[in-house]
């Protein structure tokens, strides 16, 4: 990268920052104690995270954390399926370079699932850093890539993709088919 890139990605990571601190006062202030965040744009906008980029996200991220705690807020990451981390490894790339104690997990039940991720395994592997979750229903998972078309934050989120599919997130027409686990899980 050139020296004067590298000085515009410290002046963002400044600014990123001394956002957070603002919104983790207003969260303290209002009784909130976890500062949602989405880590990364979205893949037709980079979907060429090398590690080197990764590492920059973990550090953003890591003083985030740190920054917000201040204040008594955690950070959650929370990933989603249009996300430049669904790239190759990003997401667990991602998740393993950043500090625990500073940086934890929204998980997003129904943005994984889309993504083709299980949640259930995702919790479990990550269970100690989850500080949210948002349990979602899905209509269908995007298993052909088009995450990676450009605008797809138009194209697929709001008008359904190739597919055309009419709703990402569903309702269930009833629960009357749920059922609780009798033993926790192990």
């Amino acid at each position: 990268r050139k020296e004067s890139s590298a000085a515009s990605d410290v002046y963002k990571r400044q600014v990123l920052i001394e956002r957070a601190r603002w919104f983790a006062g207003a969260l303290a202030e209002l009784g909130g104690d976890v500062l949602v965040a989405r880590p990364a744009v979205s893949a037709w906008q980079r979907p060429d995270l090398d590690d080197d980029d990764i590492a920059v996200l973990a550090e953003t991220w890591n003083a985030v954390g740190d920054a917000i705690a201040e204040s008594g807020i955690r950070l959650g990451l929370h990933f989603d399926f249009l996300s430049a981390l669904r790239v190759g490894d990003g997401l667990r790339k991602l998740v393993a370079a950043t500090d625990p104690g500073r940086v934890g997990l929204a998980l997003d039940t129904g943005e994984l699932t889309i993504a083709g991720v299980d949640p259930h395994d995702f919790f479990h592997r990550h269970a100690d850093r989850v500080v949210l979750v948002h349990l979602k229903n899905v209509g269908a998972v995007d298993d052909i890539g088009e995450y990676t078309v450009r605008n797809a934050e138009h194209h697929v989120r709001r008008a359904g993709g190739s597919r055309a599919v009419p709703r990402w997130y569903v309702e269930p027409v009833s629960y009357t088919h749920l059922t609780l686990p009798t033993t926790p899980y192990v």
